[in-house]
């Protein structure tokens, strides 16, 4: 693999810094044609993520709203019907944290948020898919 790095790394010039992934270890590395010393660059998380993608869906209540991800974000569904419960989900207690959330059901690949009667969907949906996407691309459980 180092090998294979080196070559590639060769091929782009003699003072080239370019970017290589051992995808066995998942580590990024940062190479000096000069030396060929690799050294620890980043985590491939941010690099090579998927981009998180949050689909609004309108429900049966106006005051819930249904933000479906096109990734898994738990294996089991929790609800939460206040920021106290949601203590324990780094998600769910973000969420929380958005003024006017009052009840927060996180899914397998959605999440459906209640707000007050006294809010406004308006700016409020757009901060939640926000978030939501932002946590997920994160890569933190959100439960």
């Amino acid at each position: 693999r180092a090998l294979t790095m080196q070559r590639v790394l060769f091929r782009l010039g003699a003072t080239a810094v370019k970017h290589a992934c051992n995808r066995t270890s998942g580590t990024v590395y940062r190479a000096s044609v000069a030396t060929m010393r690799p050294q620890v660059f980043c985590t491939p998380s941010r690099l090579f993520s998927k981009t998180v993608y949050i689909q609004v869906k309108e429900t049966s209540d106006p005051n819930t709203l249904e933000f479906i991800a096109n990734q898994k974000i738990t294996e089991k569904a929790v609800d939460f019907d206040s920021a106290k419960a949601a203590r324990k989900s780094p998600l769910g207690k973000m969420l929380f944290q958005v003024v006017g959330v009052s009840a927060v059901t996180i899914g397998t690949e959605s999440v459906t948020v209640t707000k007050s009667t006294t809010e406004n969907w308006g700016l409020l949906k757009g901060e939640l898919a926000s978030s939501i996407s932002e946590f997920l691309e994160s890569g933190e459980a959100a439960v």
